[in-house]
């Protein structure tokens, strides 16, 4: 498994290739990176430490911003 695999920016960008809708923005990324977390908590891997505190404290700002700010390339293409 490489990087990408390991972070959750990776996995969501995966998610987003497969994905039959790709007309995604910042409320459909979120829950994607919500779910990408969880899959590497799982697999005991912590990646995004404040993103995870973030979402445990349903801190909705701070967790919009981080999605904003992660440069999902059909969010804020570089």
């Amino acid at each position: 498994m490489g990087a990408r695999r390991n972070s959750v920016r990776g996995r969501v960008g995966e998610m987003w290739v497969h994905s039959a809708d790709r007309e995604w923005d910042v409320h459909r990324t979120l829950p994607a990176c919500i779910e990408a977390d969880n899959e590497l908590q799982r697999k005991g891997l912590e990646p995004t430490p404040k993103f995870r505190r973030a979402v445990r404290a349903n801190d909705e700002a701070y967790l919009l911003w981080w999605v904003r700010s992660c440069h999902f390339d059909w969010l804020n293409p570089r």
